[in-house]
């Protein structure tokens, strides 16, 4: 990778400097959004769905989020940024809602927000039945996460959380929800996939390798019936399936909306980039719904979000990043969600909905994660947090300034005591975590919101991050065998953004992946249990009225 320009310093030294100024001049407070509380739907006999699309494209400038320092602030927009929903109501006393946004990711700020609207609205549910999901985009806003960590180290200008575009956010979203409901007609689910090879990527292949299911992948994993003729073997290691749920209007038999997931970020733009932009998935859905238009010349709602691609990239071996490369896996993946679209739409049957929600503490100190490891040092000694020296170093489809003469893949180091969940990661640059935790006062969410749904015979579940595809393989092969469900699938930062979630072994490579891996090696089992104890649960989860989020404000003199 060549060296950063002297522009490109000048501007993340300037934003570095406003950053310790900052730290100097505001303090960390909490606040509350009140949160909506669902209506009881209707028992009407009739399953119902409905689709909507809503522009939510911010005001330029934008500092944008995905590569935080290295990346830029947008100027201009190439193409609009998009809120698309799936209302879903069984008839019997069951609603939903899907709503996949072309964000870097969900928050639990922008789901609670946007539930006080659609729980008054049309659609009348609340957090607990609206499914938020981003398509990874690193071309689009962020400061709208509602903690201090990620409003500030995943935007350009490090600036933290901007509450009137997270709220203008909140709004569309909302706005599509409830418009999603008020067009439901009388409607049939179905659900298939359909596999698309070549366009992705395994960038952290080496840490793959260290997952026993490696051995079998392409052979009755995920990516069996891979091609002979593909470029490299971190080709084969990636999950080609792209799963598509589909609503099918009673009346009409045409296509209402066709939402579906596909584990690859969303980075074939860049980090160069300076223009508003879906990425890839903006391509995808634009071709998918022209092909899917309906015979009287309506085109579908055709959505699509990241599933597992947190070791997954478009960028091919030539390390080219451009639209081009946007354009391509955009018109491959498009053509593998229209074949699952099709099959999805012969599939399609009545359905009935089943939902659960619960707002999961990541910390370490849930007593069935410290029984994973026995006598844990002293709580005074641990890191409720910590990033991996690794992380500062960028991915390998987008390293920064500071790799590999700082910092390097795989650094690892005795830092914590091999008891402790975050052994064996490298804090690698002395000071900067402290700086992280006690200067700027950053950190992340207490808590992270977790959906499941079983619907059309299918089991969903939302994962609040980046997880890799052998971490979503095993949840989905432990939720198929606990519901009984005939297939599974995982849809990725949803509900809000808590890091990287790696398997055990890939987490003790620690490259880039596991590195940020914020919460230690236990992270990735805790939520995938919690997951499968939801969608087998008949509890309930009970939502206080407001929610707790922090931010930093301006100090009185």
């Amino acid at each position: 990778m060549p060296a950063p320009s002297r522009s490109t310093q000048s501007r993340k030294l300037r934003a570095l400097e406003k950053m310790f100024a900052r730290a100097s001049s505001r303090r960390r407070v909490t606040f509350q959004v009140k949160t909506g509380t669902a209506r009881v739907p209707k028992q009407t006999g009739v399953s119902r769905c409905g689709a909507a699309v809503v522009d939510i494209t911010p005001s330029v400038p934008v500092a944008m989020a995905g590569y935080s320092l290295a990346g830029t602030t947008a100027k201009r927009v190439r193409h609009p940024l998009f809120a698309r929903a799936l209302y879903i109501d069984d008839g019997a006393g069951q609603t939903a809602a899907l709503c996949f946004v072309d964000l870097w990711c969900a928050s639990r700020y922008l789901l609670h927000k946007a539930a006080a609207y659609t729980s008054i609205g049309a659609a009348g549910i609340g957090a607990s039945q609206l499914i938020l999901a981003g398509t990874h985009t690193h071309a689009g806003p962020g400061n709208y996460f509602g903690n201090t960590l990620y409003d500030t180290i995943v935007s350009s200008d490090l600036s933290g959380f901007h509450k009137k575009t997270a709220d203008a956010l909140a709004a569309g979203i909302a706005q599509c929800v409830n418009q999603a409901a008020q067009s439901a007609v009388p409607a049939r689910l179905g659900v298939a996939s359909a596999p698309v090879w070549g366009v992705s990527r395994n960038r952290a292949y080496p840490a793959f390798l260290e997952n026993k299911e490696s051995a079998t992948w392409n052979v009755d994993g995920p990516g069996q019936g891979a091609p002979a003729g593909l470029p490299n073997v971190s080709h084969f290691a990636i999950d080609p399936r792209v799963f598509c749920l589909a609503a099918v209007s009673q009346a009409t038999n045409t296509l209402l909306g066709a939402f579906a997931t596909f584990s690859c970020h969303a980075t074939a733009l860049g980090e160069k980039n300076e223009y508003i932009d879906p990425d890839w998935p903006g391509v995808a859905c634009n071709l998918a719904a022209e092909a899917l238009a309906n015979p009287s010349g309506g085109q579908p709602v055709v959505a699509l979000a990241d599933s597992a691609g947190a070791d997954i990239t478009p960028m091919q071996c030539d390390e080219v990043h451009g639209t081009a490369l946007a354009q391509r896996a955009g018109q491959e993946v498009g053509s593998g969600l229209v074949q699952a679209a099709r099959q999805a739409i012969q599939n399609a049957g009545a359905f009935t909905v089943e939902i659960h929600y619960a707002e999961l503490s990541p910390s370490l100190e849930l007593p069935h994660v410290a029984c994973l490891e026995k006598a844990l040092p002293p709580p005074k000694s641990r890191h409720a947090w910590a990033i991996g020296a690794p992380a500062f170093g960028g991915a390998t489809d987008g390293h920064s300034s500071l790799f590999p003469l700082v910092v390097q893949e795989s650094m690892v180091s005795q830092d914590f005591d091999h008891k402790d969940p975050q052994f064996p990661k490298s804090l690698g640059l002395p000071g900067v975590e402290a700086v992280l935790q006690a200067v700027f006062r950053l950190a992340p969410a207490d808590f992270v919101p977790i959906h499941t749904l079983r619907v059309a015979g299918h089991q969903f579940a939302t994962y609040p991050g980046e997880p890799t595809i052998t971490t979503a393989f095993r949840l989905e092969k432990a939720l198929k065998a606990a519901t009984g469900a005939a297939s599974a699938s995982i849809i990725g930062y949803a509900g809000d953004y808590s890091g990287y979630y790696p398997t055990h072994e890939e987490y003790m490579l620690q490259r880039y992946e596991g590195a940020s891996m914020i919460r230690g090696r236990h992270a990735s089992q805790l939520v995938s249990d919690a997951l499968v104890n939801s969608a087998t649960s008949r509890s309930t989860f009970t939502l206080p009225t407001a929610v707790k989020f922090s931010r930093f404000v301006t100090n009185k003199t």
